[in-house]
């Protein structure tokens, strides 16, 4: 008797978590209202994964700030300023007035 009670825990035990989902999952997409649309909701997560991998949505903060450092360290060409322009401009004229 102790072994029949055994034998159905044991039973019970064995079926991991993973295949009751999976089971669960087949279920529910097996509906014929729903089943129409769970290949497209596979997809579109499938889709939606590889995107998020790509575009880094799923890195962790540290790992992101090492992929793509600050960008106010990097030197831009900018206009030159009103000082410079104007001290460029008096070198011309003391080069003229010299010559």
């Amino acid at each position: 008797m102790g072994c029949a009670s055994h034998a159905r825990a044991s039973a019970i035990v064995r079926l991991p978590g993973v295949q009751q989902l999976a089971q669960q999952r087949r279920a529910y997409d097996s509906q014929p209202v729903r089943n129409i649309f769970a290949r497209g909701r596979q997809q579109i997560m499938r889709e939606a994964a590889l995107i998020d991998r790509r575009s880094g949505a799923a890195m962790r903060a540290r790992t992101l700030a090492i992929a793509r450092p600050s960008t106010a360290t990097i030197e831009r060409p900018r206009a030159p300023s009103r000082a410079h322009v104007c001290a460029a401009a008096f070198r011309k004229l003391l080069i003229r007035f010299q010559n």
